[in-house]
């Protein structure tokens, strides 16, 4: 008996060697901390305003508001990951459309009970009615989160193949390549990946290849080259000969290059009709609305602060919002195209050039853009509210540049104000100061951004020239190899011709790294790489 369990014990030894030898265990923990590393992702990528939406969705979705067209709504919470219900979504629209047709139907009776008349209540009325309506596009938030999201996802595309191609042509791991292009390429398409082994690790598919495919399917209608591609790489998986194999793997990377420049092409070619409608709605029209607005006050019966709402929820609501949807319309139906990059993403060393550092008994200290942003804000504010602030504190009226008055109050037939019932102020100077009041808003968004941009926009700049000449070197590098003269004397060739640049800086150092401290061409350089 002692034989025979000495002898199992002795075979199972065996194959558990045999068992490390041949399945690489550590790759198989890594790829399961990287899936249940989804949740954490998730957090990170998505943004602030989609958890709020997230949790005001799940908040009313007790309501239990039945929609019959849930169907894409359903698709959409799926592809941009929100954890919400599509009953969850309806709920939201029910309470928020409900909630802003009382509002409105409140101010309606309000105005009615008020010396303001029955057209300003009438008015609010139509408000409240109108915002019932407004319940199918709150519903649809999901569908116009997913599109944003899948343009954001779709701009990485062509890396995401770009990465898988290059990491099968020496490795044929379909898992392992789609791990390695989700670490190196940002942003919404790795987390899509995530996505595909967390379904594998919940066991909602058993393998890669179903896992794969299901997600593969969201993308058939939007851009089916990448659907395309992705197929001809899981076929490379299944050829005999290694030529062939790379063939195939090519061939998709072709298929996703073609496809991506016939789309943008179609797209650009589309833009004439949306671009002059663009044009029409936020710049025409707004001009021409200058010239019609004192002949469209002169129509509109009522008192003059009836007159202001009509007039301001016309010109600052409607119009800006329906340029607004017309413009994200247009970049919504965008095909894929370049990755965007986001260098202070690649290289968080970068994020204090977005604060201004100042430099304090040699210490660095990082001040935030938006104090000056802010105090910009309060004093061109402040000079937008004088004749507001004159009013209040009852400062008499006065003339400037002649016989033209400071503040100019009006009666309500439009004549000089001789009682206390007086409308304005509509004289040239309280006009001017209110012209401070916009301006407030779009010098103090300019500072931020300009302060907030300023340093990165030199460095990406820097970055640009060092990748042109980079490209130059390394094919003067490559030239001077090929005619056979040695590596450590080429580098040095190709640092004098690029003296006075980037470029020729990092050559200048690895030949110092060879010719001072006796390296080798491949020691010289990760030395400098690593530093």
């Amino acid at each position: 008996m002692r034989f025979i369990r000495k002898e199992e014990d002795d075979i199972l030894r065996k194959y558990q060697d045999k068992l490390k030898r041949n399945v690489d265990l550590e790759d198989s923990a890594e790829l399961q901390d990287f899936s249940r590393s989804y949740k954490d992702f998730r957090q990170e990528k998505l943004n602030i305003s989609s958890g709020l939406y997230e949790r005001l969705c799940n908040l009313f979705e007790g309501l239990n508001v039945n929609v019959k067209d849930s169907k894409s709504v359903e698709d959409a919470i799926e592809l941009s990951h929100l954890n919400i219900t599509a009953k969850g979504a309806a709920g939201f629209a029910a309470f928020f459309v409900g909630l802003l047709a009382l509002i409105f139907f409140s101010l309606g009776i309000a105005a009615y009970l008020t010396s303001e008349g029955v057209t300003l209540a009438l008015i609010f009325i139509m408000f409240a009615l109108i915002s019932i309506l407004l319940f199918n596009f709150i519903f649809k938030i999901p569908v116009y989160l997913s599109a944003r999201y899948r343009m954001k996802a779709s701009s990485q595309m062509v890396l995401c193949v770009l990465y898988i191609v290059i990491y099968m042509r020496h490795t044929s791991n379909l898992e392992h390549a789609i791990k390695f292009a989700s670490e190196h390429i940002k942003g919404e398409l790795a987390l899509d990946f995530r996505k595909v082994f967390w379904d594998i690790e919940t066991g909602k598919y058993s393998t890669i290849k179903e896992s794969l495919d299901a997600y593969l399917l969201r993308w058939r209608e939007t851009n089916l080259e990448f659907v395309e591609s992705f197929h001809l790489i899981e076929g490379s998986l299944y050829e005999t000969t290694n030529d062939r194999r790379i063939e195939m793997l090519e061939k998709a990377l072709d298929i996703i290059l073609d496809g991506t420049y016939e789309n943008m092409l179609h797209y650009a070619q589309n833009l004439k009709n949306p671009i002059t409608m663009l044009n029409m709605l936020g710049i025409v029209l707004p001009i021409l609305g200058l010239v019609m607005l004192p002949l469209i006050g002169s129509l509109i019966e009522g008192a003059g602060f009836t007159k202001i709402i009509f007039l301001l929820v016309i010109y600052n609501v409607i119009l800006p919002v329906s340029v607004a949807f017309i413009g994200l319309d247009i970049l919504t139906k965008r095909p894929a195209g370049y990755s965007e990059i986001n260098i202070v993403e690649e290289n968080p060393e970068y994020k204090k050039y977005e604060n201004i550092v100042v430099n304090i008994n040699n210490k660095e200290v990082l001040i935030n853009p938006a104090i000056f942003s802010v105090l910009i804000f309060i004093a061109l504010l402040f000079l937008g509210l004088i004749p507001v602030i004159m009013h209040f504190f009852n400062v008499k009226d006065f003339f400037i540049m002649g016989d033209l008055l400071f503040l100019d109050y009006k009666s309500a037939s439009g004549l000089a104000c001789t009682s206390n019932s007086c409308y304005g102020p509509f004289g040239i100077g309280a006009v001017i100061l209110s012209l401070f009041l916009p301006l407030a808003i779009a010098f103090s968004l300019w500072a931020y951004y300009s302060i907030r941009t300023k340093k990165l926009l030199v460095i990406r700049e820097e970055t640009q020239k060092l990748e042109f000449e980079f490209s130059a070197a390394l094919f003067q590098l490559g030239n001077r190899v090929g005619d056979g003269v040695p590596v450590e004397v080429a580098v040095n060739d190709v640092a004098n011709n690029f003296s006075g640049t980037s470029t020729g800086k990092f050559f200048e150092i690895v030949n110092n790294n060879i010719n001072q401290q006796g390296m080798d061409i491949r020691e010289a350089i990760w030395m400098l790489l690593n530093q």
